[in-house]
């Protein structure tokens, strides 16, 4: 069921790993702490927790996602502002989160950055992991990472810092008057 009798907002990062999604995000809540909105960042690694035995094939990632954006459907409807850290690398991962929500209350950003700059970041070791075959089915190596069409945003995260990109987030959600002005700024 979508949720298109609230006035409230999702926001879903794509992008590879190490592109930058939840710093992005981090970035982006502090842009709501300050304009007095509740928002909440859902980064995909932590919340694999709490389903430890979903692994890492193209279906164990569909079924993640789904229980990742379940949390994200009972924040939105809760009225806080999902900020939701996912790679998400596959089409019907992203149809699916938009299906749980109205047009107008789903924001999709992609954070498009070049693989062998995210190697270079490779916050977590995954590239190196990979690289050694530690891990495998890894999106964008072992998986293809299917590229958005049809994202709300683009935002290349290897030419804008994480507050730049929350800037152009915070602008666009104002001119789409995504988000009421009944509480808080925007």
């Amino acid at each position: 069921m979508k949720m298109s009798d609230r006035n409230g907002l999702v926001i879903v990062f794509t992008g590879l790993s190490g592109s930058g999604k939840t710093t992005v995000a981090q970035a982006l809540k502090k842009e709501f702490d300050r304009l007095g909105r509740l928002s909440f960042v859902l980064d995909g690694d932590e919340l694999r927790c709490f389903a430890p035995e979903i692994g890492y094939s193209r279906d164990d990632r569909i079924k993640s996602a789904r229980l990742k954006m379940s949390y994200a459907k009972i924040l939105y409807e809760a009225g806080v502002i999902p900020i939701c850290a996912f790679i998400l690398g596959f089409r019907e991962q992203r149809e699916y989160a938009r299906s749980l929500f109205d047009e107008a209350h789903y924001l999709e950003c992609y954070l498009r950055c070049p693989a062998e700059v995210c190697a270079r970041r490779d916050p977590k070791g995954i590239y190196r992991k990979a690289a050694s075959k530690e891990i495998n089915n890894v999106v964008g190596i072992d998986l293809e990472y299917e590229e958005p069409v049809d994202s709300s945003l683009v935002i290349d995260t290897d030419k804008v810092s994480a507050g730049e990109a929350a800037a152009v987030i915070i602008k666009h959600i104002e001119e789409k008057r995504m988000l009421d002005r009944g509480q808080g700024k925007l």
